[in-house]
């Protein structure tokens, strides 16, 4: 029973990797997206400041108002790339945690296997010697009651043989006298 329940608890923990598993990929596609995106951002930045030239450090208007959008979205996109890569680095942690858990339940589970092998062997040479056992005794009680049936028919052949014997000393007083 506690290896159907180790059992059951290997596949839930599988399952539970899976999940985990799948959860990285969709992570892993979602940064390899917010990195396209900060790339797009940054080349229509890049192509943005080729043709605008600062005077003197003043602002050139609107252009200038984009690059300043642009650049606090390219912070906004870098922070949560590198939210969702420590997000990436701790579902990793936790995967290789449960390999490892996973890992030890499989060599546990296998050497439970062995060790109820052997008690099964076991049990079987311990189960063949008590019906060897109890065949014998079986044979023992049979010739128990042999021995006392013999000893019966002994018992009965004695008395008789006690009886004619007192007749005939009786029979042989008798003639004598």
């Amino acid at each position: 029973m506690n290896l159907l329940l180790v059992l059951l608890d290997l596949r839930a923990k599988s399952a539970q990797i899976e999940k985990y598993e799948q959860e990285i990929h969709r992570r892993t596609v979602e940064i390899e997206k917010k990195t396209n995106e900060v790339d797009r951002l940054n080349r229509q930045y890049e192509k943005l400041t080729v043709n605008t030239e600062e005077e003197g450090g003043r602002s050139n208007g609107p252009l200038e108002a984009t690059i300043v959008n642009l650049q606090r979205e390219i912070g906004t996109k870098d922070q949560e790339s590198a939210e969702l890569q420590r997000r990436w680095v701790g579902f990793q942690t936790e995967l290789v945690a449960l390999v490892t858990k996973n890992n030890s339940l499989t060599e546990r589970v296998a050497r439970q296997k062995s060790e109820r092998t052997v008690l099964e062997q076991r049990r079987a040479r311990l189960d063949s010697k008590y019906a060897q056992n109890r065949r014998e005794i079986h044979e023992l009680e049979r010739s128990m009651s042999a021995m006392h049936t013999d000893m019966t028919r002994l018992n009965t052949l004695i008395s008789k043989n006690t009886s004619l014997q007192g007749q005939l000393t009786n029979d042989n007083f008798n003639l004598e006298t």
